[in-house]
This record gives C-alpha cells, sequence and structure tokens, in this order.
C-alpha cells in the first residue's frame, strides 16, 4: 500500500522534501511508517521518537487524512492504502 507523507517545519528541513510516498505492506501501523522514516532520515528519530519507551515523544501529533489521531496509543493505529499522514511537531505562536 501507498502512504503519502507530510513534512513540516523543521521535519521539512531534515528531509529536503514538504512530502513523498512510501509503500508498505497491508496491515502496518503508524509504528511502523515511523521506524521507516527514521531508519531514512537518522536525525529525524531525536526529534519524534523516545527510545527509552520505544513509543512516540508525548509532543509529537499526527494526522492521518487532515484528522488529528486523539488517542494516547497513536501507533497503533493501521492505515489504510493512500493514507495521507503528517507528523506534526510542537508549534508556539504570538
Amino acid at each position: 500500500m501507498n502512504i503519502n507523507i507530510l513534512y513540516f517545519a523543521h521535519l521539512k528541513e531534515i528531509t529536503g522534501k514538504e512530502k513523498e510516498s512510501i509503500n508498505l505492506p497491508n496491515g502496518n501501523k503508524i509504528e511502523d511508517l515511523i521506524k521507516i522514516i527514521i531508519q531514512k532520515y537518522e536525525n529525524i528519530g531525536n526529534i519524534i521518537w523516545d527510545f527509552e519507551n520505544n513509543n512516540l515523544k508525548s509532543n509529537i501529533s499526527i494526522a492521518v487524512n487532515n484528522k488529528i489521531l486523539k488517542t494516547n496509543n497513536k501507533i497503533n493505529f493501521e492505515l489504510q492504502d493512500n493514507d495521507i499522514v503528517a507528523i506534526l511537531l510542537p508549534f508556539s505562536g504570538g
């Protein structure tokens, strides 16, 4: 299945891309996608992944098809073909 990833802010700087597509086997979850992204772009790992707890950092949001996942267990969300996944870093404004 094809998953479309959107990168913003610092993640966009690291990857050098606004978006990319990654092919995954059917039944893969957010965790599988994140691990592939971390393998591809090593510097992203320290920004979004808590290696000690093997989970997303608590301040990272994930949106799938323009809907932010509200669950505490985001990494177990099962992806579908042609999903659009955005990894959102914390932001502040004024």
